[in-house]
């Protein structure tokens, strides 16, 4: 297997890790650099593991397993923000200032489900088929830059996905689709499924 068609794949595992990033995005979550870093790092160890499994254990191993598990993890993940973003919604007075200062202080990056646990179940979500497909390729290819080159493409489209969601014409009507990233997030796990 070629550099390009290895690149390829990683590039085709990492799309939802820019739809990750998309819907923590239309929540209000900017991810900065150390969240991305992250985000990559989880991505890098699940690889590196698959990795490494492929080359010791390689016929004995479910690659099915992984994308179960990730496509589990999205589904968690949305269903929670779905549930969370209709409460908030059911629960918003936009008359009260104290409210107002309260909604920013839960939506204000590191807490909830935006701080380090849930950028970590973001990771390993968007890591997870990452993992199978470099175990695939690494059953056939003895390259040990496998996990880095999926680790660089999904920070890239994590970044991608959510610099886009927090551009002002898109936050400007995330508020009317508040269901939105906990859908987004339960598609993609119905997705992998299939």
């Amino acid at each position: 297997m070629t550099l390009l068609q290895t690149l390829i794949i990683a590039f085709a595992v990492s799309i939802d890790g820019f739809w990750g990033g998309f819907a923590f995005g239309l929540k209000g979550s900017r991810f900065r650099v150390s969240h991305i870093f992250l985000l990559g790092c989880c991505t890098l160890l699940l690889c590196t593991i698959a990795m490494l499994a492929a080359h010791l254990l390689g016929r004995f191993l479910n690659i099915g397993l992984a994308v179960h598990i990730g496509a589990a993890l999205l589904f968690g993940l949305g269903i929670y923000i779905l549930v969370s973003s209709i409460i908030g919604y059911r629960c918003k007075d936009a008359a009260s200032p104290r409210k107002e200062k309260n909604k920013a202080q839960i939506n204000a990056p590191g807490a909830g489900i935006n701080g380090f646990c849930g950028i970590l179940l973001l990771g390993f979500a968007v890591a997870a088929d990452a993992s199978a497909a470099t175990f695939t390729v690494s059953l056939t290819n003895r390259d040990i830059f496998i996990p880095l080159y999926m680790m660089v493409m999904h920070m890239v489209t994590i970044f991608c996905g959510n610099t886009l969601a927090m551009r002002k014409k898109i936050q400007k009507h995330a508020g009317k689709v508040f269901f939105l990233p906990g859908t987004i997030l339960v598609a993609l796990a119905i997705i992998r499924l299939f």
